[in-house]
């Protein structure tokens, strides 16, 4: 009943704890055809018992309802401080149209709770349009935490946009501009949204001798999130003046290769022999030969066998081999690879594995796959 909401409200003021938990349950039960249950529980917000506080902001998060949507942001743009962060952060859990514009403003100035439920909000709720705001806060705050937030949100909108080539459009009109920590930040944020016009500016900053700068740029291509990086990290991990860069560079490829297998298996052992080429040392050979197992083609096959007499390497090849070759037993009706190739490997792996079991399976899995 409606009309009980008064008397719940007062119940909010009450010192029992389990008189208030049930007051907010009845009030979020009423909110949707109650504007008073609905004004309580945004005053709850601001209660000095955090736990009532909460709970409160849990059952507005959850309850349905366009009126309700309306009457928190109308409420979130008259408030102040920590209960207009937490506004923002209901409106944002309810997915409310409304937000968008709120946050907006709110970015701009506040407390930095507001600040922060703001930028959130605009990371999961705006779209493309809203990227040259989130790169024009960022190149406005110094506080690193905000930086980061700021950065995560963009490249959530970033990634919004239908067209791959505009993606980083935004970033790139002030990459030039941006003092050497902020460019940093915004080459990270490249390398999460790509397109051939971020690849080319964050190689460009890879080559450059500015240290900071430098490593944040090989890092974008490590976090490439497509194999058109490939031929840039491959030049890093032979070229980069520091190891570390080197290294950074191959694990790249690996996690590139690594993503790719599932939808394009012959692009991915192109790109694992790649890594190979040029991996600095066996650590990581032996990184991407674990890797490569997992891609259960004859090329893959091929490409492991080859490193099977390498003394360095010959136990992780021989692993590789094997779990590329061998049924997998955990998927119903696989048999393996099959053919005159694959028994060769099998057997030439056999001569080095040092697992008596598995070089048992090796050597009968050969026989069966001559057959």
């Amino acid at each position: 009943d409606a009309a009980a909401a008064p008397a719940l409200a007062a119940a909010l003021k009450s010192d029992d704890p389990a008189l208030q938990a049930a007051s907010i349950d009845a009030l979020g039960r009423l909110a949707p055809q109650s504007d008073q249950a609905v004004a309580a529980l945004i005053d709850a917000l601001g209660n000095a018992d955090k736990n009532v506080a909460t709970h409160a902001q849990a059952v507005l998060a959850r309850t349905a309802g366009e009126s309700i949507s309306k009457a928190l942001a109308q409420a979130a743009g008259k408030a102040q401080g920590p209960a207009k962060a937490a506004l923002i952060e209901i409106l944002t859990a309810r997915r409310s149209p409304e937000t968008v514009k709120l946050v907006l403003e709110a970015a701009q100035d506040g407390s930095a709770a507001t600040k922060a439920a703001a930028v959130k909000a605009m990371g999961e709720l705006g779209d493309f349009s809203v990227a040259p705001k989130l790169v024009d806060l960022l190149m406005r705050t110094q506080d690193a935490g905000e930086q980061e937030a700021i950065q995560k949100s963009l490249v959530m909108v970033a990634n919004r946009s239908p067209d791959p080539q505009q993606r980083a459009q935004s970033v790139l009109a002030v990459l030039d501009q941006a003092d050497p920590a902020k460019k940093a930040i915004l080459l990270r944020a490249l390398g999460r949204v790509g397109g051939d016009k971020a690849l080319a500016a964050v190689v460009a900053e890879a080559k450059k001798d500015a240290s900071d700068v430098q490593d944040a740029a090989v890092r974008a291509l490590v976090d490439w999130p497509d194999a058109t990086a490939v031929p840039a990290l491959t030049d890093l991990a032979k070229t980069a003046p520091k190891p570390a860069q080197q290294v950074l560079a191959v694990r790249g490829l690996t996690r590139i290769a690594s993503a790719v297998a599932a939808q394009d298996a012959a692009k991915a052992v192109e790109v694992f022999a790649a890594a190979l080429s040029v991996a600095p040392r066996d650590d990581d050979k032996r990184a991407i030969l674990s890797a490569l197992g997992n891609v259960k083609t004859p090329q893959a096959l091929k490409l492991a066998a080859s490193l099977v007499k390498d003394q360095t390497v010959s136990g992780e090849a021989a692993q590789a081999v094997a779990a590329i070759a061998l049924p997998n037993p955990k998927k119903r009706g696989d048999k393996g690879l099959r053919g005159a190739d694959v028994a060769q490997a099998l057997r030439l792996a056999a001569e080095v594995c040092k697992d008596k079991a598995l070089k048992d399976k090796m050597l009968k899995h050969a026989a069966a796959a001559q057959k």
